[in-house]
């Protein structure tokens, strides 16, 4: 199912109201690829990629959610990509995981540290992106490990 301009404007500016009326801060941005992306909360939460194609691996890091307009999909969790897919039959529920993980966050952190991270991404931008980078290579190399963690020894008494 391929989504028409009217529908993927429709769907995106529904996106971005419904998770500004939650209090999530959205900025939208572009690159060179046709895809759209939409930095939650100075990029503490991850971004949303709207595309037609693949993400790229310099994306990885950085999308939590992504929506391929152009095909229909379950909506699932991909580790190659680690994020969550979504396809232009059920793109519009990308909203309720958005909320429902930063709930998490803010429960893990407490609403005020919360806020404090929020207000230092917005202070220094790369911040995030460098924690998720970090991130990004720290699953790789869990990714990489033996499923049994490998050859363990006996304590020494």
């Amino acid at each position: 199912m391929k989504m028409t301009d009217d529908q993927l404007k429709v769907l995106i500016r529904t996106i971005i109201v419904q998770l500004r009326a939650a209090g999530v801060h959205v900025r939208v941005t572009s690159h060179r690829t046709p895809s759209l992306y939409l930095h939650l909360d100075h990029d503490v939460l991850k971004e949303i990629r709207i595309s037609d194609h693949h993400m790229g691996q310099k994306s990885k890091h950085r999308v939590g959610y992504d929506i391929l307009i152009d095909r229909d999909r379950h909506r699932k969790y991909s580790a190659a990509t680690r994020c969550v897919e979504y396809g232009a039959n059920n793109a519009a529920t990308v909203v309720t995981k958005v909320i429902a993980d930063r709930d998490h966050k803010v429960q893990a952190l407490g609403p005020r540290n919360y806020q404090r991270l929020v207000q230092l991404a917005q202070r220094h931008p790369q911040l995030p992106h460098k924690e998720a980078a970090f991130e990004n290579k720290l699953s790789t190399f869990l990714d990489m490990a033996p499923v049994g963690g490998g050859r363990r020894e006996r304590p020494r008494i």
